[in-house]
């Protein structure tokens, strides 16, 4: 259907990212809330759901601050949408929000022709950096099993795709949580006439997390040692101030 009002469901992807992409929900949900009464006094029924970042962050209060949502689905169980909007429809309003088995999932999603088509190695994230929610809404680091990418990379090359770009939150760590030493993207380089992979296939990695221990230590290592100790002086005057603030 082309609009909300034609709809029997209505689904709402989220992001966290910036509180201005939760705004723009909060008031569809309340165009929503005015769209399920008209609907309700007209005898039709209408199911709305809310997915992703924002979902996996606020949980059970999206059900209790808007009553007109059905269904919260996390980031990790969207896979299991069909049988989570059957129980909506047998036993009512349901939240699922688990970090669930992402990482043992084989995807069957179709790509839309062209050049390009995505494929997603792992999710999650173990840095906690201080302003990135990430490891909050999509959960720790869970790669998927490097012959399933594999698998999933031929069938895309069989329909005619020539690009594959490699994706997750910190695709340069892929491979920790498989135990067998995996890697899909830190590969030892090989010389010209030693690469086996396709010739026909460009192969890519999205990386938008640095190796945060290398990244430090080279921009401490470009500090004038003037500068080092200055910083130095700062950090101990930090920590000084925070042992004195929980005394």
């Amino acid at each position: 259907v082309e609009s909300p009002e034609d709809a029997e469901l209505v689904l709402y992807n989220t992001c966290s990212v910036r509180d201005n992409a939760e705004a723009k929900i909060r008031g569809r949900l309340g165009d929503m809330k005015n769209l399920k009464e008209r609907r309700r006094k007209a005898g039709s029924n209408l199911t709305v759901g809310i997915m992703g970042c924002m979902a996996q962050r606020e949980k059970n209060g999206l059900i209790e601050k808007f009553p007109q949502v059905d269904l919260v689905v996390g980031t990790d169980q969207f896979v299991h949408m069909p049988q989570l909007l059957d129980q909506v429809a047998q036993r009512g309003r349901l939240v699922a929000t688990d970090f669930g088995d992402f990482e043992d999932q084989l995807w069957s999603a179709k790509r839309a022709d062209g050049v390009n088509a995505y494929v997603t190695i792992m999710r999650g994230c173990n840095y906690n950096c201080t302003y990135c929610v990430v490891p909050f809404t999509r959960g720790k680091e869970k790669s998927r099993p490097a012959q399933q990418i594999i698998d999933e990379v031929k069938q895309l090359v069989d329909q005619g795709h020539v690009q594959v770009t490699l994706l997750g939150q910190t695709v340069d760590a892929y491979g920790k949580t498989l135990g067998d030493g995996a890697r899909a993207v830190r590969r030892p380089r090989r010389r010209p006439h030693q690469q086996r992979r396709d010739p026909a296939v460009d192969q890519r990695a999205a990386r938008n997390q640095p190796d945060e221990q290398d990244r430090r230590q080279q921009q401490w290592l470009n500090f004038d040692p003037a500068d080092r100790r200055q910083v130095g002086r700062q950090i101990s005057a930090l920590h000084a101030t925070r042992r004195r603030r929980a005394s």
